[in-house]
């Protein structure tokens, strides 16, 4: 139901807008308040709102190379999703295909050099690795197929990835 505050026209969403609880859980809201033009330009474009409407997710199921996938989420005015957490990793679990490998916007430039994400550079220190990983001199993550955390993968093989977008602050430009 529409509210005014003030001279911006807020609304109150419906769960089916915002998340599958069965499939996210708590960390999707079942209401939530949020600028009404931004919310319809979101849902539009195929983002969901997660983690308190902090974040907008969007995955893309057609394969793309790990740099490809940068570029198309930039080309949305968003981000390869910067996955640092393994409530983040359950969130894109819950909404990618079960056994899909997707990437995410944490790399690096060689095995000898730490991960950092695909939009500032900030080094990742606390990557929320699956079991066993990572192994071997793969440069580019993923979240893993079985949804338990994050796996390193070869950079110019082509996965479906997710963007995201802050619905927070969607003045945020990620390119």
């Amino acid at each position: 139901m529409p509210m005014k505050t003030g001279s911006t026209s807020k609304m109150t969403l419906p769960l089916k807008w915002l998340c599958l609880v069965t499939v996210l859980g708590v960390l999707c809201p079942t209401e939530a308040v949020l600028d009404q033009t931004f919310q319809t330009r979101f849902i539009e474009q195929g983002y969901t709102m997660c983690m308190d409407n902090t974040v907008a997710y969007k995955v893309h199921n057609e394969p793309r190379t790990w740099h490809e996938a940068v570029q198309v989420c930039r080309g949305e005015g968003a981000r390869l999703a910067i996955i640092d957490s393994y409530e983040k990793v359950r969130v894109i679990g819950g909404m990618k295909p079960f056994n899909a490998y997707v990437w995410v916007g944490v790399s690096r430039s060689d095995p000898q050099h730490p991960w950092i994400t695909a939009d500032e550079g900030a080094s990742m220190n606390n990557v929320p690795w699956a079991p066993t990983k990572p192994s071997g001199p793969f440069n580019c993550l993923t979240v893993r197929g079985c949804n338990r955390g994050l796996s390193n993968e070869d950079c110019s093989q082509r996965k479906g990835f997710v963007c995201e977008k802050s619905p927070v602050n969607p003045s945020i430009r990620y390119d």
